[in-house]
């Protein structure tokens, strides 16, 4: 869905260039140097050229345009500089790599906020002009504004992907009739998804509930195998509902992830 967003909107023949299959979804919390956690929305790396370069994916639910969107822009990305400094994931030695920085905004109201971070500082005296900080970011505007744009049937593509392996996952089957998936997720409690942005709304979610998942097993029970974080990484709302709930009663791991243990 991320692939289909940046090649439907996104301005530039930069982004047909990018190694599409190197896609990879990176660890998206952070903690400042005064001590505050920061969970991001969404970060991805692709390669474009050979080189690695970050795809920072805020989503953006409130029903008004945010007037310092650029300044927490900013923050954030410094948050991931930081991260990846720490974790020596540089692309090269005392190098940053770029960031393209993407505001998902979900409303029917206009964006109206700046995009660029100096348009919010005062004019001051000539010789701080080029002292003062600079940071861009896209803004795309809800589905239903773009619904004309032939692109967005790439991303409903991406969207009946999903819930079609998802319905193969629930129903054992290998083949579905996307013409009924409507009908059928609905019967089968599958959530359904309307918008590109429910979607993502929907997965970030998932994500951040399963990362807390298994820092409170490593906080409880000391590690989590590699064949639990992989079970932990596909569960679904109900199967997350079911293990927490486990959670501080279980004597050991095993007991949360045991299918005949009572929720």
């Amino acid at each position: 869905m991320v692939r289909d967003l940046l090649l439907g909107f996104v301005p530039g023949d930069w982004v047909y260039q990018l190694d599409l299959a190197s896609f990879e979804r990176v660890n998206g919390s952070y903690v400042s140097d005064g001590g505050h956690h920061r969970h991001s929305d969404m970060v991805w790396r692709v390669r474009l050229s050979g080189e690695w370069i970050y795809i920072y994916l805020l989503l953006e639910f409130q029903s008004r345009s945010d007037h310092w969107m650029a300044l927490r822009m900013q923050v954030y990305i410094g948050l991931l500089y930081q991260e990846l400094v720490k974790r020596h994931e540089l692309p090269q030695p005392g190098r940053l790599p770029p960031v393209f920085p993407v505001v998902l905004y979900n409303s029917l109201k206009r964006w109206t906020a700046c995009c660029e971070l100096g348009e919010l500082v005062l004019p001051g005296h000539p010789d701080l002009v080029n002292l003062q900080p600079s940071q861009r970011y896209l803004e795309a505007e809800h589905w239903n504004r773009l619904s004309a744009s032939a692109a967005v049937t790439g991303l409903k593509r991406s969207l009946n992907r999903r819930i079609a392996r998802r319905l193969s996952q629930v129903a054992g089957r290998r083949k579905l009739d996307l013409q009924s998936l409507v009908v059928k997720e609905a019967a089968m409690g599958v959530p359904q998804f309307d918008t590109f942005i429910d979607a993502l709304r929907h997965e970030t979610q998932l994500v951040g509930q399963r990362e807390q998942l298994q820092r409170l097993l490593v906080r409880r029970f000391g590690s989590v195998s590699k064949r639990l974080k992989k079970r932990i990484e596909n569960g679904e709302v109900d199967d997350l509902d079911r293990w927490f709930d486990r959670l501080f009663d279980a004597k050991n791991i095993q007991d949360i992830f045991a299918e005949d243990v009572p929720a």
